[in-house]
């Protein structure tokens, strides 16, 4: 726990699974480059880290908010078995109300593998992360709207799920990926990009009726061994591959390094699912997509919901457009013109949401993560 000099305290609620952060203002206005942090050990094998950082990459304006959970490296192996770990965080406002403020958010939860979120400031960095959350906001909106008797305070959310045993589904999924992987009695093979990918026909004909079509039914692909594919790289054909085997992501593509390049993979893997009728897949990575909009990625992705049609991935880009501040910081990039230059109409959509009446900026915090809500159960199927 903090000292009484400290400039934050990060205080437990008594039930290891809510705390409040407080900071002093101060520390906000610390240069770039500063952390301020704070401590404590929750169950037996975590520990609860919060932290205010100024980055140096977001300039001297913008301030980062983390809550992490780490674990105890002697113990990472059999907890990261055992629990699944879900945080999340909302900033209070001068009547100890949760508030929506302006900011970029980022749930990291769970995670597969220790450290893979790099953007963190060390630390948590290299440390056995277990599950993260991430505010990044503005210095002026934090010291308008987020400090009382000089103090800033977050309330903090920390859940424990105990892990599910792994279901016979799964464990077939797996066994059949391995066949593959293996080549074990595969009786077709794809050719993309250069690279050779093998299969069995009843799979992917019973995840998809496009290749059903190809690959049983009376088209030329049906007697070929080898059919290539030209129309999507080789990497999302891959990750095409691993969700028709196991009904899941590959965890490159949902615990990304890089947030943005697991947008875009995400981008293409919606293409290439809506390209050869794997409706499941397409789902599930529509509904990613629409929960994890940032001002990097929502100009790409708007226009593939133009390009392609896809209204709901349109509506949740329009939506998110509609934030001021979100707007203010997209509307003068390069893309974003190229963008309304090619469809006029999202001009004009937007311009009519800013019309509408505003909901009020309080509203009561989720103690559900979007990953926990969006995102499939972890078989532990991995097609390489």
């Amino acid at each position: 726990m903090a000292s009484s000099s400290s400039p934050c305290k990060l205080v437990s609620c008594g039930d290891n699974s809510h705390f409040m952060f407080r900071v002093d203002a101060a520390a906000i206005r610390r240069p770039v480059g500063r952390i301020v942090k704070e401590t404590c050990e929750i169950g037996n094998g975590y520990t609860c880290e919060a932290s205010l950082f100024v980055p140096s990459l977001l300039g001297e304006r913008k301030v980062m908010v983390i809550l992490a959970v780490t674990v105890n490296s002697d113990r990472a192996q059999s907890l990261a078995r055992a629990h699944k770990v879900f945080v999340d965080m909302a900033l209070l406002d001068d009547t100890k109300s949760p508030v929506l403020p302006p900011f970029a958010r980022s749930v990291m939860s769970p995670s597969a593998a220790a450290g893979n979120s790099p953007k963190l400031p060390p630390p948590v960095a290299g440390s056995n992360l277990a599950a993260s959350c991430k505010l990044v906001a503005s210095r002026d909106h934090l010291l308008a709207n987020c400090v009382k008797g000089g103090i800033l305070a977050a309330l903090c959310w920390v859940v424990f799920v105990p892990s599910s045993p792994r279901s016979p589904e799964s464990v077939l999924a797996h066994r059949l990926a391995t066949m593959s992987n293996g080549q074990d009695l595969t009786d077709v093979c794809f050719d993309v990009d250069g690279k050779r990918f093998h299969a069995h026909r009843l799979i992917m004909a019973a995840q998809s009726e496009v290749f059903r079509a190809e690959l049983l039914g009376s088209m030329a692909e049906s007697k070929m061994e080898c059919i290539t594919i030209s129309d999507m790289s080789a990497s999302t054909f891959k990750q095409m591959l691993h969700y028709i085997y196991c009904n899941d992501l590959p965890a490159g593509v949902k615990d990304a390094d890089d947030q943005s390049s697991g947008i875009f993979e995400l981008q293409h893997l919606l293409v290439a699912a809506d390209r050869y009728g794997v409706d499941t897949l397409k789902d599930l990575c529509e509904d990613t997509l629409c929960a994890d909009i940032t001002t990097d990625t929502v100009t790409s992705t708007l226009e593939l919901a133009e390009t392609r049609s896809y209204p709901k991935l349109r509506t949740s880009c329009l939506e998110f457009l509609s934030n001021t501040q979100n707007f203010a910081e997209v509307a003068t990039t390069k893309e974003y013109y190229k963008l309304i230059q090619s469809y006029p109409s999202v001009l004009s959509e937007i311009r009519n949401r800013f019309k509408r009446p505003r909901p009020s900026l309080k509203r009561a915090p989720s103690t559900v993560t979007e990953d926990q809500n969006k995102r499939p159960s972890d078989h532990g199927c991995l097609l390489s």
